[in-house]
């Protein structure tokens, strides 16, 4: 069984290994990038490192209903050393289940290696 942290995106909960969740905080200011695709929403300024946020909700197909962003909270992972960060409506919980049982987020649309609960 593996521990995850259970996000909300709409009315859709999905998951990542908790082993990959560096840090969960409020979102701030945003800088955008020129020439991104419509999922890259640009770099935030975290204690001065800048880090990629992309919208998961844009990249997997769904609707952005993100309004204002300062009301989302940003989920930062790490994988192969490489830091980034997505935004969740609001992180509900730490489960525990097995990664076989759960849907992995490239089935769903454009994929990110995201898993789905």
């Amino acid at each position: 069984m593996d521990s995850i942290v259970v996000f909300r995106l709409g009315s859709q909960k999905y998951g990542v290994p908790i082993g990959s969740v560096k840090e969960i905080i409020p979102c701030s200011d945003i800088t955008p990038a020129p020439g991104t695709p419509p999922w890259f929403q640009g770099f935030m300024n975290v204690r001065g490192d800048l880090v990629p946020v992309v919208s998961l909700a844009r990249y997997i197909g769904m609707e952005d209903q993100s309004g204002n962003g300062a009301e989302r909270i940003l989920v930062l992972i790490s994988e192969s050393g490489n830091r980034r960060g997505f935004q969740t409506d609001e992180v509900t919980s730490i489960e525990t289940c097995s990664l076989d049982e759960m849907q992995d987020i490239r089935d769903r649309g454009n994929g990110s290696g995201f898993p789905r609960e």
